[in-house]
This record gives C-alpha cells, sequence and structure tokens, in this order.
C-alpha cells in the first residue's frame, strides 16, 4: 500500500561522536557519530543511525587568517570555526509504524546531509530507502525518500514518502 508524502517529528535521544584519524599527522577532522531518534506522528517508531562526518570549508568563503607561529596544532584544527561545515553520510534503522501501513516493520535509509552550509547553524539532510530492505508490515515498501531541516535536538520535523 503506498503512503503520500507525510510529515513526523523526531527527538535525538543520544548522540556519540568520535574522532577517527585518517592518517598519523592528518588535521582533517572525520569523525563516526551514532544517534538514536524517537518518532511520532506519521512515523512511529524508533531509529539508529551511524554517520561519518567531515568537517572542512565552506566553499567560496575566505580563508581563516593564519596565527603567528606557523599552523594551529592537530587539536585546535579539530575545534568547530567560522567558514567551517560538515558533510556527512550514513545509514539509518528505523523500526516501527508508518501511516497508511497495518503494522510495525522495520526499514533501512541511506543519509546524506549537511551542517554549517552556507554558515546557518542547521542540519538538512536526505534519506531514501534502501530496496528491499523493509520487513513485517513495512515489508511492501518497495522505494522512499524522506529528510529534515533541524536546528536542535527535539521536536525536529521530517517528512517521508513511501511506496
Amino acid at each position: 500500500m503506498a503512503s503520500p508524502n507525510f510529515n513526523a517529528k523526531f527527538d535525538c535521544d543520544t548522540w556519540d561522536e568520535k574522532d577517527i584519524t585518517p592518517l598519523e599527522g592528518s588535521t582533517t577532522k572525520i569523525t563516526r557519530t551514532r544517534t538514536e531518534r524517537t518518532f511520532t506522528g506519521a512515523l512511529d517508531g524508533k531509529s539508529v543511525t551511524e554517520y561519518t562526518f567531515v568537517y572542512h570549508a565552506v566553499p567560496n568563503a575566505a580563508a581563516p587568517a593564519a596565527k603567528a607561529g606557523g599552523d594551529a596544532d592537530a587539536k585546535e584544527a579539530h575545534e568547530g570555526k567560522p567558514g567551517q561545515m560538515v558533510t556527512y553520510n550514513g545509514l539509518m534503522y528505523f523500526k516501527g509504524k508508518a501511516e497508511g501501513y497495518d503494522s510495525e516493520g522495520e526499514l533501512v535509509f541511506t543519509c546524506t546531509g549537511t551542517w554549517g552550509k552556507g554558515g546557518e547553524m542547521k542540519a538538512i539532510g536526505d534519506w531514501v530507502v534502501i530496496p528491499g530492505s523493509g520487513t513485517g508490515g513495512l515489508a511492501g515498501v518497495k522505494e522512499g525518500s524522506g529528510g529534515y531541516v533541524s536546528t536542535g535536538k527535539t521536536d525536529q520535523p521530517c517528512w517521508v514518502n513511501l511506496a
């Protein structure tokens, strides 16, 4: 059964972000983040998402001024700063119910997004259903997409279209 584009909300229950060191001596900040969310509304259930984040300069932004005495040390390079943004991708496992479907099931989505793009302190993310990942009451989902614009950790609006 197809479901129209519908709206829901989520709360971010946990956030666990850890540095990944790409190569010894690297000053590029890459992290792995695990987050758990509770969805309410037209999506009702829980999710676990594993992301990989890369912190980088905002395209076309002015480069930060060099410090007297040389480059910043690696720890300082990992802290957020003006002109910096995050690009991320990952997988989201969802277990619960979706409007238009009769019972609880599971779905897996690919996730992509950005935070801080254009200097805006918000995350903009997109989800795409992995075909064949639906089980239980969501086994009939053949495709779908969704996303969010998030400025915090609670009561964040999102949308999903399942078919």
